[in-house]
């Protein structure tokens, strides 16, 4: 029975004797990496490629510069550099533009709703400090256009008129003899004549006219009409202080049914006036002064007035009407030169805005009496008629 081998064989040590391990079973086994050391080792790998493209791209622009050929980029190269297809930058910021003003105005109207909701008694007291900022703009502006009228002195206005060569009145004897005729020529009475002087020195003044420039202007009225708002030329469309045609009235603002009105022609005839120095006489009359720059300004208007802007040479027949004509150009020019001198008077601004205070007030007032608020919560007349009828 010793001689039996047993079923198992009997382990005597752990221990192995050094010669019986094989050569390979000295290499211990590599353990396994994690996820984490895998993703760095991928990061690093990535890193190392995009290095050795940059130095790849880096090295050929150095040889094109030297001359040196350049070997053409492989096709990964090629894919990592190859730019990605985006629409234009242009496009991009249109889109981005539209989209900002889209909403600051959605987030404006939402704000001024959310104000208005809130904060009533704020609203009231902004419109009424604009109102009262326009109210002080258009008292200014009322201001400025009475003491353009003020400075107008009626000493001024009579010594122009009495030198007027068609300065008459009508009576009732000229009326019966040759009809209306007499109203419509040339020529007016002195409190007709008045009325124009007037309205053309007021808008000269109001555009910021020398007395030079006045001068013309009103040696130009009173050749074509006599200073008579009513003239009308017998064979033509011409009407008004300065005799304006149809065609030519329509140019600056003037219709045919304000053509009699000497204010809206007064008003007309001086922007007919800056026209045309602006496009031909100024540059005709810059380097003359006095006396002969009045005279050579009234020559060059009087024939831009009559003629038009078209036309290159008066004839003599014009050239005599304006000969007529300088006696009365430089006596009204010394006349405003004197007027000039005076001293300025304006009126009180307290008064002025106190009367327009008034008005706006009472304009408020009355729309306020008319609304359809005042007239169902506030007027008691009808509660009144009811009570009445039961």
């Amino acid at each position: 029975m010793n001689n039996v081998a047993p079923l198992f064989p009997i382990v005597e040590s752990e221990e192995t004797p050094p010669s019986a391990v094989p050569e390979t079973s000295a290499i211990e086994p590599r353990p396994q990496p994690t996820a984490v050391e895998v993703s760095d080792s991928l990061s690093d790998s990535h890193a190392n490629s995009r290095q050795a493209l940059k130095e790849a791209s880096r090295q050929s622009v150095v040889e094109n510069d030297v001359g040196a050929p350049v070997s053409p980029p492989s096709a990964s190269a090629e894919q990592a550099t190859a730019p990605i297809e985006t629409p234009s930058a242009l496009l991009h910021a249109m889109i981005g533009l539209l989209k900002a003003l889209f909403m600051a105005s959605i987030y404006s109207v939402r704000s001024s709703v959310r104000y208005l909701v809130h904060h009533p008694l704020h609203i009231i007291f902004d419109l009424a400090l604009i109102a009262m900022l326009a109210l002080g703009i258009y008292t200014g502006i009322e201001i400025n256009n009475q003491l353009i009228l003020d400075r107008i002195s009626d000493k001024a206005v009579n010594e122009i008129i009495s030198d007027s060569r068609f300065s008459h009145e009508f009576n009732s004897d000229d009326i019966d003899r040759t009809g209306v005729r007499v109203l419509i020529g040339v020529g007016a009475p002195n409190w007709i004549q008045r009325e124009s002087v007037r309205a053309i020195l007021y808008h000269a003044r109001k555009a910021g006219l020398s007395a030079e420039d006045q001068a013309v202007l009103l040696a130009i009225a009173d050749i074509e009409s006599g200073f008579n708002p009513l003239a009308r030329a017998p064979t033509t469309s011409a009407c008004g202080l300065f005799q304006f045609v149809r065609r030519t009235g329509e140019l600056f603002r003037l219709p045919v049914e304000k053509c009699m009105d000497p204010w809206e022609n007064a008003r007309a005839g001086v922007e007919h006036y800056i026209n045309n120095y602006e496009r031909k006489v100024q540059s005709t009359v810059a380097d003359l002064s006095g006396a002969e720059r009045v005279l050579r300004t009234f020559e060059l208007s009087y024939y831009l007035h009559h003629d038009g802007v078209a036309s290159t040479s008066p004839s003599n027949e014009v050239k005599a009407i304006v000969l007529s004509g300088t006696q009365f150009l430089f006596r009204a020019y010394h006349v405003l030169r004197e007027e000039a001198q005076m001293p300025d008077r304006a009126p009180a601004f307290a008064e002025k805005f106190n009367r327009n205070c008034s008005k706006l007030a009472d304009a408020a007032i009355d729309f306020w009496r008319n609304s359809i608020v005042h007239h169902y919560f506030f007027d008691t007349a009808p509660v009144v008629e009811e009570v009445e009828q039961q």
